[in-house]
């Protein structure tokens, strides 16, 4: 099953941005302008869309994923 959420106008929020946590190494990273994440549940891998349609994948079993709506 993949499951995905777009930021749309319609709801309201400006922006969205991303922060990613490593679940053993606590390294983090953001992502600001995200307007896509997308979830593959058969490879467990998260799929941001940011910026001007860059993309930036992340395992589920290795990263946290947190969403700001700013």
């Amino acid at each position: 099953m993949n499951l995905s959420f777009t930021h749309t106008k319609e709801r309201k929020e400006t922006t969205m941005t991303v922060i990613v946590t490593n679940k053993n190494t606590m390294d983090v990273a953001q992502y600001t302008g995200v307007s896509n994440i997308a979830f593959n549940s058969g490879t467990g891998v998260y799929t941001i869309t940011y910026g001007s349609s860059q993309t930036k994948t992340f395992s589920a079993a290795e990263w946290l994923i947190a969403v700001l709506f700013l």
